[in-house]
């Protein structure tokens, strides 16, 4: 019976829920097709990871939701923002572009991904990849940075190595006789001061070799990661907008007007509590029906009797 009621209530509120749903749907439309398209280009770049553990360890950060804000906030940061808008000659407020602006890391891979939303498909792939240069160029530069950092303390020390050397072989020359080879003659404080300027000099030197090696190191690492970071594939101009979906919109607005408008059909149903089927009085009253009288059509009063 319950069955029954249901088929007998869509069939009485049919044109009601079609009519709904239909309302809903070219609603839906109409709205969607009144907004502005809104088109995402993106360029992914590829943080080359092979060189050095020091790398290893920084691509695992990419994972980390602080990595993810570190990147985004240097990518839109208000410098790279300016160079880009300058480039670009964009008529943009910087914080109307930084919102249109997402630099993600993909998780469990080396790869960032700068997306942008914008009205225009040419320029959103425009300030993707304008976005992503400047940000490479950017970063090489803070990398290069720490490296001519640590050199150049590496560079004060050996400086001040080579000034103690010359220094050391000053006082050696001050002591020794140019005519006495084996430093025979010399009176024993001398030799006793020349061995220990000698054992100083060896001292220095070996020190002068280690900082030599280490600003060799520095400068192959540099070399290694003065560019780590690469732009993998750069944006392409959209085709299509990513918002408003207007068949999806359309779908799900004819959908939810297709439930609602059967809810309110069951509603009213629940709410009238007039009589008008056989199935309402034996339901009311609580007793079964014995018979039930057709109204019959005629042309007056009297062909309309049922005694006809």
């Amino acid at each position: 019976m319950e069955l029954e009621r249901f088929i007998l209530v869509i069939r009485r509120w049919l044109l009601l829920i079609v009519i709904g749903t239909l309302v809903a749907a070219g609603a839906a439309y109409w709205v969607s097709r009144l907004q502005t398209p809104i088109y995402s280009a993106k360029a992914t770049l590829l943080l080359d990871v092979a060189s050095t553990d020091a790398n290893a360890e920084y691509a695992g950060m990419l994972g980390s939701d602080r990595a993810a804000r570190t990147y985004s906030q240097l990518a839109t940061s208000r410098s790279i923002l300016s160079e880009v808008a300058q480039s670009l000659k964009l008529d943009i407020p910087l914080p109307n572009l930084a919102s249109m602006i997402k630099v993600a890391p993909l998780a469990t891979t080396q790869l960032l991904e700068v997306t942008v939303e914008d009205t225009i498909p040419a320029r959103a792939a425009a300030i993707a990849n304008k976005l992503a240069e400047v940000f490479v160029r950017e970063s090489s530069y803070l990398r290069q940075a720490k490296f001519d950092t640590s050199r150049e303390e590496l560079k004060q020390e050996l400086d001040r190595v080579e000034r103690q050397i010359v220094t050391v072989r000053v006082q050696m020359d001050s002591i020794v006789d140019p005519n006495d080879p084996t430093n025979a003659k010399l009176p024993l404080f001398a030799r006793t001061e020349l061995s220990r300027l000698q054992s100083q000099l060896i001292g220095l030197e070996t020190q002068r070799t280690i900082l030599l090696r280490s600003v060799e190191d520095f400068r192959l690492a540099t070399a290694r990661n003065s560019n780590n970071l690469v732009i993998s594939s750069p944006a392409r101009e959209p085709e299509a907008p990513v918002r408003p979906k207007i068949p999806l919109n359309t779908a799900l607005a004819a959908l939810a007007g297709l439930i609602i408008f059967t809810i309110l059909a069951f509603l009213i149903e629940t709410l009238d509590d007039t009589v008008k089927s056989p199935e309402d009085i034996s339901s009311t009253v609580g007793v079964p029906v014995l018979g039930a009288l057709a109204t019959f059509r005629g042309n007056n009063g009297t062909s309309r009797l049922i005694t006809r």
